[in-house]
């Protein structure tokens, strides 16, 4: 929350929704604010109301498609947190939730999508780690939009320097 203000970030995603002990802290400490958007409960008198939070989370889906292995994360906005309670214990049923903040689910991408959808059909979902054309990212060859990015450019992810690989 503090970080959030000092860099002058209004809306923070919660993260882990899916694991039952955080869950608990959201639903313990955040109430809502705006449409699909919360707040703290318990602020110090004069702090600082602007953040908001929504409700996010990641899935790790590994699951085999035309005979290939696949591994994709994905990421999920939420509307709400009864919605994020409802899908949890639809997912608790696939696999186990309780062992890590993004659990690992045997399941097609698409198959966690028309769940997460049927439960909310105002849900985001994406897949985590991707990055969309136009997006600029900063390397050893100055900044540029990723499309204009070679095979073995370096390019800087969150202070990592990776070789950049098409797949």
């Amino acid at each position: 929350f503090q970080a959030a203000q000092e860099k002058g970030i209004n809306v923070v995603g919660t993260g882990d929704f899916t694991h039952p002990e955080w869950f608990k802290e959201l639903k313990n400490k955040l109430e809502p604010a705006e449409e699909g958007l919360y707040r703290l409960k318990f602020q110090a008198p004069n702090s600082n109301d602007q953040i908001r939070f929504v409700i996010t989370g990641e899935i790790s889906n590994m699951y085999t498609r035309n005979g290939r292995g696949r591994r994709v994360h994905n990421l999920i906005i939420l509307s709400s947190l009864e919605t994020a309670e409802k899908i949890s214990n639809i997912l608790s049923w696939q696999g186990n939730i309780k062992s890590d903040g993004r659990p690992i689910l045997g399941m097609d991408s698409e198959e966690l999508l028309k769940i997460v959808m049927e439960a909310d059909p105002q849900a985001l979902f994406v897949p985590a780690h991707c990055l969309l054309p136009g997006t600029f990212l900063h390397g050893d060859v100055g900044i540029r939009e990723i499309q204009d990015i070679s095979i073995g450019d370096k390019v800087y992810i969150n202070r990592l320097e990776l070789a950049f690989q098409r797949v």
